[in-house]
């Protein structure tokens, strides 16, 4: 005979819990936070990788602005414009771009 229906109680707890039965968790979670983490890793990421000056400025200066249009009408825009100064040093910023994507 097959096993008994019973009850099976979950109880999760964190400011990200989630039960996954039989599926994958595909989620991401950003914090406050972290969203301050992200910019402060692309910042410093561009200070100790990117050589020339004058483009390390003018990315830093679009980190800045990136960071304060966060949560704003105009982030996406902000953010198409940093990804396109930012296509020859894409190595740079690698590690935290899926965490940036994550915020649009």
């Amino acid at each position: 005979p097959p096993p008994a229906a019973g009850n099976i109680t979950y109880n999760v707890s964190g400011s990200h819990s989630r039960v996954n039965i039989n599926s994958l968790d595909n989620s991401v979670n950003i914090d406050s936070v972290q969203v301050n983490t992200i910019f402060e890793q692309i910042q410093t990421a561009i200070q100790e990788q990117v050589v020339d000056s004058k483009e390390r400025e003018c990315l830093l200066a679009k980190v800045e602005e990136l960071q304060q249009a966060h949560g704003r009408e105009g982030f996406l825009e902000v953010y198409k414009e940093f990804m396109g100064m930012l296509a020859s040093h894409a190595t740079v910023i690698a590690h935290v771009v899926p965490a940036l994507n994550a915020l649009l």
